[in-house]
């Protein structure tokens, strides 16, 4: 390979980096990154196939070569960022983590999230970089700045899940409407005693989930899923278990999830996370054709809605406050 098509494949990979990927927040547009890079790489296959008059096998080991030189440069410019110049580049954590998520999803892949952080904890301190972007605040104050009135923080990634539909209500609210979720607990009460009086031995696990899932589809749709009353799953639930075996893991990295939705949609747990926000979708259908001042969280959102005219970005961002309210039963 001629020593400019080497400069000019080590300055796409830094310019890349530089002007692009440094600027904003990029997990939405991962399959699109994705696309474009397959598209990107076949053209030029193309255009060297056509143009040059070498031999085929040369003409391949060319393209891997620049194809190579350009990742290369571009992960390089990417670590180097990370570990060097980032804003937080002075906290302590994993080198693994400072440079990628991946570690992070590597390390989640058996569900113990909590004990990977508690150890991280007792190793770096209360402030630990668990990402390229991302630290990890033991402290307790962190709840009150990031979650209190008046913080200008913004939700997580991971709530980008719910693109294109967005999202607006903080699960704060949901302790104005404790008087509507009283009945819940008495019948939560009456099955753990009518377990107890009988020696009937219950799957707390179980019994405290359909309690939440009743108590969020109360709060929030004034419309209860009835699992502690007929003691068994809705389906939605079901599928949100389901599709948590795919969501779950890729927490740590959204732009994953990302491409997981767009590439990956055929299979049965991304199915089920689509699925499970068309049920809650409906519910929210339901709530509005039936709207009658009922006191929920849903109640001031739709009057503001109407009030616009029902448009397409409110309904976006009615149904991504559906999902994310019943997630917080979850």
């Amino acid at each position: 390979m001629a020593l400019k098509e080497v400069l000019v494949a080590i300055g796409f990979g830094v310019g890349v980096h530089r002007a692009i990927f440094r600027q904003g927040e990029w997990h939405l547009q991962a399959p699109w990154i994705l696309i474009f890079h397959i598209i990107a790489f076949a053209s030029l296959s193309y255009a060297i196939f056509l143009l040059k008059s070498e031999q085929s096998y040369i003409k391949l080991f060319l393209i891997a070569q620049i194809t190579a030189t350009y990742l290369s440069s571009l992960f390089t410019s990417i670590v180097a960022h990370r570990l060097l110049s980032s804003p937080l580049s002075s906290f302590s954590g994993p080198l693994p983590a400072k440079i990628s998520k991946l570690w992070h999803l590597y390390k989640c892949l058996d569900a113990k999230n909590h004990l990977l952080l508690d150890d991280l904890h007792k190793q770096y301190g209360d402030f630990v970089r668990t990402g390229p972007n991302e630290l990890a605040i033991f402290d307790p104050g962190v709840h009150q700045a990031i979650d209190g009135t008046g913080s200008k923080f913004r939700k997580a990634n991971w709530y980008d899940n719910l693109w294109p539909d967005l999202s607006v209500v903080s699960c704060r609210a949901i302790a104005e409407y404790e008087d509507n979720t009283l009945k819940y607990v008495e019948q939560l009460e009456s099955l753990i005693a009518s377990a107890a009086s009988t020696g009937q031995s219950i799957n707390a696990s179980d019994v405290f989930y359909w309690f939440g899932w009743d108590v969020m589809g109360e709060v929030v749709f004034s419309k209860s899923f009835r699992m502690l009353e007929g003691r068994e799953w809705h389906i939605a639930v079901t599928m949100l278990h389901r599709a948590m075996k795919f969501l779950g893991p890729a927490t740590p990295v959204p732009w994953l999830a990302h491409i997981g939705f767009k590439f990956l949609y055929r299979f049965s747990i991304v199915r089920d996370w689509f699925a499970m926000q068309h049920v809650c979708h409906q519910c929210l259908h339901e709530r509005i054709a039936g709207d009658n001042g009922q006191t929920d969280i849903f109640r001031s959102l739709i009057a503001e809605a109407k009030k616009n005219g029902m448009t397409d970005l409110d309904q976006r961002w009615l149904r991504g406050d559906a999902v994310l309210a019943i997630l917080a039963g979850r």
